[in-house]
């Protein structure tokens, strides 16, 4: 009896095994229509995976590589500048096409695991503003996730202000005594 019991546990341990093969194997990247918003923000996710930031720059508007060169924008990913996409799965919600430019949105779901807790995922929305340049290629017009932008390289306008002096505060009387 106890032999049968064995046969039937490996036979349900070797349907487990195959499921989740074949989950594996189905759960693959669509490539998207090239020449479209989509498959530029599938194209932009796969280089910096890569990490081809000289590709991933080239993707920028003008007016975003002229903000922020392709040294820091390099530079920022080495120091954690940019989300890691690893652990991640990110999914195409919806797109809206206007002319020549474009809002995609998609959808990051990140995994994660702790021994004492188990796993987890979180999901969240990210958007990405495109536009159709002069050649037929859609650019980024803001800083596409998950690179968050160049803070650091943003030209001040105007002169610096001269620091001012720290404000010292009024002497205030003490609060009377309460009466019982």
């Amino acid at each position: 009896m106890s032999k049968w019991w064995l046969i039937g546990g490996g036979v349900a341990l070797l349907a487990l095994l195959a499921a989740a093969i074949g989950v594996a194997l189905v759960e693959r990247e669509t490539t998207l229509t090239e020449g479209t918003p989509e498959a530029a923000v599938q194209r932009f996710l796969n280089v910096v995976e890569g990490n081809d930031y000289e590709t991933a720059h080239g993707m920028l508007s003008s007016e975003l590589r002229s903000k922020c060169p392709i040294e820091q924008m390099a530079g920022q990913a080495r120091f954690g500048g940019f989300q890691p996409l690893e652990d991640s799965r990110i999914t195409l919600e919806e797109t809206k096409v206007f002319d020549s430019t474009a809002t995609v949105t998609v959808r990051v779901t990140t995994f994660s695991s702790s021994e004492l807790f188990g796993s987890s995922e979180s999901s969240r929305f990210e958007s990405y503003s495109l536009r159709k340049d002069a050649d037929g290629q859609w650019r980024f017009t803001g800083y596409p996730f998950p690179v968050y932008g160049c803070p650091y390289l943003e030209p001040e306008e105007g002169p610096r202000p001269a620091p001012s002096e720290p404000a010292t505060p009024e002497a205030t009387p003490p609060p009377e005594p309460a009466q019982r």
